[in-house]
């Protein structure tokens, strides 16, 4: 059971001298590995071992942000991470969904443990790897949940807490615009959505699970919004949201979250962890 995802994220500089030639794309690709990733880029790009640093720092700051944990256990499998020079190797590693995102993340789930943990990542113009900490966000949260997926507008909403503020900017705007044109999904349809029947689906999806991540961050910070959505999966929401938030059910929670997003213009400053700057 596995859940392939792709976004664009923070900007994470990496910054080095990069050929896009064909030479280059066929060197022998370099390697660095510790107990948590094996890491590999192409001849002339990043290092990967400036990589694999950028890997354990996130991993330690995004584990404490969302789990609690000073120190986040070790990975068994490690997480494979691949740097990719051109779109053309990235599509050929995550398919066609490569058209359109900078990172995937590949998470298989075996009898209640994590299997595999891959990264695949495009380098871009800037000699940067702005998906980085959104997807992996996706495999620190894959561990939380006993062996279950997290759900999706949990998961995604979580890892676009990531993003740039711009990408956030155009997040807040697709859910303003949901809002206010009447296209907004009803909070319960939001919360069990697991895919996507329809592309028109999509951005008031990732637009309004954003929204929502910051209602709740909002009101305990970060860690308690990942006791809720693991309660959430154990008891329902409604019992949930009564336990973490002191909100009876479902339609209290659209009322409430639908009165503030509606007023916001713009989106509020990150939570305080999330405004690190992570450089190599």
């Amino acid at each position: 059971m596995f859940r392939l995802y792709g976004l664009w994220i923070l900007p994470v500089l990496l910054v080095a001298s990069v050929s896009h030639g064909d030479d280059a794309y066929q060197s022998p690709p370099s390697k660095s590995t510790d107990p948590n990733f094996r890491v590999l880029s192409f001849a002339g790009g990043p290092t990967p071992e400036d990589v694999l640093r950028l890997c354990e720092l996130l991993r330690r700051d995004l584990g404490q942000a969302w789990l609690g944990k000073q120190e986040v256990p070790v990975w068994q499998p490690r997480c494979e991470v691949q740097v990719h020079q051109n779109r053309q190797s990235y599509i050929r590693a995550v398919g066609l969904v490569g058209e359109q995102t900078l990172g995937s993340s590949l998470i298989q789930l075996q009898d209640g443990v994590v299997i595999t943990r891959k990264l695949d990542l495009l380098i871009d113009s800037d000699s940067t790897l702005p998906a980085l900490p959104h997807e992996l966000t996706h495999v620190i949260l894959a561990d939380c949940f006993g062996g279950r997926q997290p759900p999706h507008w949990f998961d995604e909403g979580a890892a676009m807490l990531a993003d740039t503020l711009h990408k956030q900017s155009l997040h807040a705007r697709d859910c303003q615009k949901a809002l206010h044109s009447g296209t907004a999904m009803p909070i319960s349809q939001l919360l069990r959505l697991e895919q996507f029947t329809s592309q028109d689906q999509m951005a008031p999806f990732y637009g309004q699970s954003a929204s929502l991540l910051r209602f709740f961050c909002q009101r305990g910070g970060i860690e308690k919004v990942t006791r809720f959505a693991i309660d959430s999966l154990k008891t329902d929401y409604d019992q949930s949201l009564r336990k973490h938030y002191g909100i009876s059910s479902e339609q209290e929670l659209e009322r409430l979250w639908k009165r503030e997003a509606m007023n916001q213009g713009k989106i509020p400053e990150p939570p305080p962890i999330l405004t690190v700057s992570f450089r190599p």
